[in-house]
């Protein structure tokens, strides 16, 4: 990967840089990058009962 981003100069690529056949990249691991990107998604309201749920996961 490294090699690969050197050959671009000052402009380095982003996004697969290689792939290996047979393995899923990490968007496809992740399910929620499935609905697009996080930055175009949108954000979640959260009530009362949501934070009760998170709170009692650390607890």
């Amino acid at each position: 990967a490294w090699k690969k981003s050197s050959e671009w100069g000052d402009r380095i690529p982003i996004g697969i840089l290689y792939m290996v056949d047979g393995k899923p990249t990490y968007e496809d691991q992740v399910t929620t990058l499935k609905s697009g990107p996080l930055v175009k998604q949108g954000l979640r309201s959260w009530g009362e009962s949501d934070y009760e749920v998170l709170e009692a996961e650390f607890t």
